[in-house]
Protein backbone atom coordinates (compact mmCIF):
# COMPACT_ATOMS: atom_id res chain seq x y z
CA UNK A 1 0.00 0.00 0.00
CA UNK A 2 1.29 3.59 -1.05
CA UNK A 3 2.60 5.42 1.83
CA UNK A 4 -0.72 8.57 1.57
CA UNK A 5 -3.28 5.69 1.77
CA UNK A 6 -2.28 4.22 4.74
CA UNK A 7 -1.78 7.77 6.04
CA UNK A 8 -5.09 8.81 4.86
CA UNK A 9 -6.72 5.63 6.71
CA UNK A 10 -5.15 6.30 9.83
CA UNK A 11 -6.68 9.41 9.80
CA UNK A 12 -10.25 7.97 8.78
CA UNK A 13 -9.60 5.43 11.85
CA UNK A 14 -9.02 8.35 14.12
CA UNK A 15 -5.58 8.95 14.35
CA UNK A 16 -5.05 12.97 14.35
CA UNK A 17 -1.32 12.42 14.99
CA UNK A 18 -1.23 12.07 11.62
CA UNK A 19 -2.54 15.40 10.85
CA UNK A 20 -0.06 17.18 13.00
CA UNK A 21 2.68 15.34 11.48
CA UNK A 22 1.65 15.16 7.65
CA UNK A 23 0.83 18.94 6.59
CA UNK A 24 -0.76 17.77 3.06
CA UNK A 25 -3.26 15.41 5.25
CA UNK A 26 -4.25 17.87 7.45
CA UNK A 27 -5.32 20.61 4.72
CA UNK A 28 -7.28 18.02 2.88
CA UNK A 29 -8.67 16.39 5.87
CA UNK A 30 -10.22 20.02 6.93
CA UNK A 31 -10.89 21.05 3.62
CA UNK A 32 -14.43 22.70 3.51
CA UNK A 33 -13.89 23.37 -0.32
CA UNK A 34 -17.01 22.16 -2.32
CA UNK A 35 -16.66 22.81 -6.12
CA UNK A 36 -16.97 19.47 -7.19
CA UNK A 37 -18.29 18.18 -9.97
CA UNK A 38 -21.84 18.21 -9.54
CA UNK A 39 -22.24 15.32 -12.26
CA UNK A 40 -20.75 13.08 -9.92
CA UNK A 41 -23.43 13.29 -7.44
CA UNK A 42 -25.94 11.52 -7.15
CA UNK A 43 -27.92 13.80 -4.55
CA UNK A 44 -26.79 16.92 -2.95
CA UNK A 45 -28.56 15.49 0.54
CA UNK A 46 -25.42 12.36 0.14
CA UNK A 47 -22.66 14.38 -1.00
CA UNK A 48 -20.64 13.72 1.52
CA UNK A 49 -19.10 17.00 3.87
CA UNK A 50 -15.60 16.81 2.51
CA UNK A 51 -15.67 15.60 -0.78
CA UNK A 52 -11.96 16.28 -1.47
CA UNK A 53 -10.10 14.00 0.90
CA UNK A 54 -12.42 11.05 -0.83
CA UNK A 55 -11.57 12.04 -4.49
CA UNK A 56 -7.64 11.99 -3.71
CA UNK A 57 -8.07 9.10 -1.75
CA UNK A 58 -9.81 7.06 -5.06
CA UNK A 59 -7.37 8.75 -7.39
CA UNK A 60 -4.67 7.12 -4.84
CA UNK A 61 -5.92 3.70 -5.00
CA UNK A 62 -6.25 3.80 -8.67
CA UNK A 63 -2.52 4.67 -8.96
CA UNK A 64 -1.81 2.54 -6.84
CA UNK A 65 -2.99 -0.26 -9.55
CA UNK A 66 -1.42 1.13 -12.46
CA UNK A 67 1.69 -0.71 -14.18
CA UNK A 68 4.07 2.32 -13.48
CA UNK A 69 7.69 2.05 -12.20
CA UNK A 70 8.18 3.34 -8.08
CA UNK A 71 9.90 6.60 -9.49
CA UNK A 72 6.62 7.93 -12.02
CA UNK A 73 4.00 6.58 -9.09
CA UNK A 74 6.20 8.81 -6.28
CA UNK A 75 5.99 11.89 -8.27
CA UNK A 76 2.02 11.33 -9.14
CA UNK A 77 1.28 10.83 -5.55
CA UNK A 78 3.68 13.82 -4.51
CA UNK A 79 1.53 15.91 -6.59
CA UNK A 80 -2.13 14.81 -6.17
CA UNK A 81 -1.61 14.80 -2.28
CA UNK A 82 -0.24 18.57 -2.90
Amino acid sequence: MMKSLDLIEKAKSGDRNVLRDNKWLQYLYLTKEQHINLEQVDSLERMPENPILPYVERTLLVLSEMDLTLIEKSIIEEVLVW
